[in-house]
């Protein structure tokens, strides 16, 4: 009875590690990210790009370095208003943090360059991207967990299109 219930936890363990296996990675860098909230957004775009790299086979690093970056999502430090109300400057208060977004010039945009490897460091996609979204307000989702979640959205939808058009391979597990 005790060997089957060591083995029994010994393949339990080895499944919940085996769970936390990661595929791909990214390393995500900026040129000169100066103002705390392009700082955030970097940091919330290398998450992003990671979750997004473990669709990617095993031991693939997607190396992406942003050149320019305007943000759609302008953060207030302090405010009262209410999600959906416009301020004197036609910016529309989104949710409870007082993120704000203009839709009639502020659209996200993001340029960088970025080369895709695979596991003995063979180059498989290279290439530079100028990413941009006008139409952003017109999908404004209250409740998302992102705060950049315009700049996210370019993200996911560009890394979306190159796995669809197979540029990027898929996780084969």
């Amino acid at each position: 009875m005790k060997k089957t219930a060591i083995a029994f936890f010994a393949f339990g363990f080895a499944s919940v590690l085996s769970s936390f296996a990661v595929a791909g990675t990214a390393n995500v860098t900026m040129i000169d990210a100066k103002s705390e909230a392009g700082k955030d957004a970097v940091q919330e775009l290398s998450r992003v790009f990671n979750s997004m790299a473990k669709r990617l086979p095993e031991a693939y690093s997607l190396d992406v370095h942003i050149t320019d970056m305007h943000l759609a999502t302008v953060r207030r430090d302090s405010c009262d208003a209410h999600p959906g109300s416009i301020d004197a400057n036609g910016h529309v208060y989104l949710n409870n943090q007082c993120s704000t977004a203009n839709p009639t010039y502020n659209w996200p945009r993001l340029s960088f360059q970025y080369t895709l490897k695979d596991q003995q460091g063979n180059t498989i996609a290279e290439g530079k991207e100028e990413l941009k979204d006008m139409s952003f307000s017109a999908y404004a989702d209250v409740g998302s967990v992102y705060r950049y979640k315009y700049e996210v959205k370019l993200v996911k939808d560009w890394f979306r299109h190159q796995s669809r058009e197979n540029i990027f391979p898929k996780d084969a597990s």
